[in-house]
């Protein structure tokens, strides 16, 4: 399985445990881990290098993929975002060519369960498939949880340069890489319901999700977050002890507790 993941300083940690939850529910999977960067970010280096060390630790393949950062990719709406966000959009154009299907994965999600099954089967005919961001929206998928076919991403604009034109073509954005994957691939997706579960959107259906999703302002490694129940927070840090230690484990519920008691 190919995973593609970025992430910058303040989310390496969370991106850890992310990584952790993988390993530890498809162990017996050969996975590779595509770190995407773009040229300029200095600061993503040493980011990549943390993600490297524990790829390898964790004996997954890795894959540091430098994305040019030029005129083109700046001219994409971010609407107060930072850049990092498009570049899942932009990957599948610089991707060996022995890649023939690669899997968003957002650094704040945890992996509950086997995702081969779903890596192997899930597109079918389609191009891309995703998860239904709400149960209101008809074909919206959340971008951090996407497996994409990527001869035929690739072949449906042909180049980079045709992609970004229709890209800036995209109006009322509000989360950019989410937004143009829905708006670029309408009618070429295929859309799951339950394989998601978001903490703060009970009507998704915990027990037969495949990845939990921590979206929204609030994540389970904060100071000050009990916005979320113990299980929920559970699902991070079973699989973050590891990254950020029994002590800020025994010290995040210390807290939660005391505020559950005093609220």
């Amino acid at each position: 399985m190919n995973i593609l993941v970025y992430a910058n300083r303040k989310y390496l940690r969370p991106l850890l445990v992310c990584l952790s939850s993988l390993k530890r529910t498809n162990r017996k999977r050969p996975i590779t881990i595509v770190f995407a960067q773009y040229d300029f970010d200095s600061d993503a280096l040493s980011v990549a290098d943390a993600v490297q060390r524990f790829c390898r630790k964790k004996g997954f393949g890795f894959l540091k993929l430098v994305i040019p950062w030029d005129n083109r990719v700046a001219s994409i709406p971010l609407c107060g975002w930072d850049p990092t966000v498009l570049l899942r959009l932009f990957a599948p154009f610089f991707l060996p060519a022995d890649m023939k299907r690669i899997l968003f994965l957002d650094s704040d999600v945890v992996v509950l369960s086997d995702l081969f099954e779903f890596y192997t089967n899930a597109l079918g005919e389609q191009m891309i498939a995703g998860v239904l961001d709400s149960n209101d929206q008809s074909e919206y998928i959340n971008s951090g949880f996407a497996l994409v076919d990527v001869a035929k991403y690739c072949a449906l604009f042909g180049s980079l340069d045709l992609f970004v034109a229709a890209a800036c073509k995209v109006t009322n954005i509000q989360y950019p890489d989410q937004d143009i994957l829905n708006a670029l691939f309408r009618g070429k997706k295929k859309c799951f319901y339950n394989e998601m579960y978001y903490p703060t959107r009970s009507t998704l259906n915990r027990k037969k999700a495949l990845v939990v999703h921590y979206v929204g302002k609030h994540k389970p490694w904060d100071r000050c977050c009990c916005t979320t129940s113990f299980r929920d927070n559970w699902f991070f840090w079973r699989s973050a002890i590891e990254v950020y230690g029994v002590r800020a484990f025994a010290s995040h519920y210390c807290r939660l507790i005391y505020r559950r008691i005093h609220m």
